[in-house]
């Protein structure tokens, strides 16, 4: 056998001194003094942890931070608290005389009360008023999955038209007759129905919106929010004729919605056979 098959040629010795052979057939016994060979590097892999942390964000609509996106969360609680405080400012107004915490009769009390029907209606009306707004803008940030610079913008205008109306409130509940009180009430619920729009058309454009709503849907939305600010802005050239006419035409608010929301029902009772039913449309 050669040494380049690993062994060494020289045969061990006994602890007599004779020369030990090994067997025919087998294999030499390598030499104790030869130095062993160099072991080959052990190549180590680690395996990637299971509980490694994931690169996408938890929540599945979250925005990356790079795009300038905000708290939905957030905002949607600090509009709804405003609301909450702007409907609440809205009964401090109505108060009843000092004069009658002295001296007063029955008779007095049901005269005063009297005297107060028409800033109590304008409480009742401009807390169905902010209710409608409020309604709308729930039913747009219920259906969004982010935020941008200019939603914000707008909603920060919407909540100051909110903040505003008690003040007009008090205007038309003690000079309901003068064209300036009408106009400044309505002025102001424009600003805020058409923020309300202005909401929308954005959302649908940059894609804020939840997937999953059809185009068709939206536009009804918008329809039924439009509404409001429209019949606003046009009782606004009427009080300067009628006062109390641009006041009676808010009421078709309430007719043109209703209107709407037949026209769809109608329209959707006339889909061709087998078409997957419309979404239902709601009041914005």
């Amino acid at each position: 056998m050669s040494a380049s098959d690993g062994f060494t040629g020289v045969p061990p010795t006994a602890t007599d001194g004779r020369t030990m052979s090994a067997a025919p057939g087998s294999p030499a016994l390598p030499d104790a003094s030869a130095p062993a060979a160099p072991s080959a590097p052990v190549a180590l892999s680690v395996a990637p942890s299971a509980t490694a942390t994931p690169s996408e964000p938890a929540h599945p609509h979250a925005m990356p931070h790079e795009t300038g996106s905000f708290d939905l969360g957030r905002i949607t609680a600090f509009s709804d608290a405003v609301v909450a405080i702007a409907m609440t400012l809205l009964v401090i107004d109505v108060r009843l005389p000092e004069s009658l915490l002295q001296t007063a009769t029955d008779q007095d009390l049901q005269h005063a009360l009297g005297e107060l029907s028409l800033p109590i209606f304008a409480c009742a009306l401009s807390f169905v008023v902010i209710a409608m707004w409020w309604f709308g803008h729930h039913r747009i940030f219920r259906t969004l999955r982010a935020l941008d610079t200019w939603m914000v913008a707008l909603d920060l205008v919407f909540l100051g038209a909110i903040v505003f109306l008690p003040f007009p409130t008090t205007m038309i509940g003690r000079f309901s007759h003068l064209p300036t009180a009408i106009v400044i009430y309505a002025a102001t619920n424009v600003v805020a129905g058409g923020s309300l729009s202005l909401m929308r058309i954005h959302a649908e454009r940059a894609g804020l919106f939840i997937p999953g709503i059809p185009p068709r849907e939206l536009h009804r939305r918008l329809a039924m929010g439009a509404t409001g600010p429209v019949v606003f802005a046009i009782s606004i050239p009427l009080a300067f004729i009628v006062p109390a006419w641009a006041a009676l035409s808010w009421n078709l608010i309430w007719i043109f919605r209703i209107g709407l929301r037949i026209a769809y029902r109608i329209e959707d009772r006339r889909a061709p056979v087998g078409a997957p039913p419309a979404p239902r449309t709601t009041s914005a």
